[in-house]
């Protein structure tokens, strides 16, 4: 579950929260890339990377904690390589299209 109220830091009313891993099996096949820092250990981007329908890829950002503070260039550069890949990928067409498989670039 996520509630954004949390990331808020502001009190969470029961009616603000949606499960991430519902969204996305019930998203369109859209392109998405979940990423993490490996030393992140609440984050669930794993366990979600085949939860979307389209195009995705899971991508661990060595050395990163959840905000990615002791390694913002290499999250940047993660970042900027899925937002490449995003833009250069199409969604199948479709209601049975399929996601192919992914390898995770390499980070700096």
């Amino acid at each position: 579950m996520y509630r954004v109220s949390v990331q808020l830091k502001m009190d969470s009313p029961p009616n603000e929260q949606f499960d991430v891993g519902e969204e996305l099996k019930g998203m369109g096949p859209l392109p998405v890339v979940l990423m993490e820092g490996t030393l992140d250990k609440d984050s669930a981007a794993k366990a979600l990377a085949d939860a979307p329908r389209g195009p995705h890829k899971y991508v661990p950002v060595e050395g990163g904690d959840r905000q990615f503070h002791e390694v913002r260039e290499g999250f940047f550069a993660v970042l900027l390589d899925a937002l490449h890949w995003i833009d250069g990928t199409t969604a199948p067409s479709g209601p049975t299209a399929t996601a192919p498989k992914a390898t995770p670039p390499a980070v700096p």
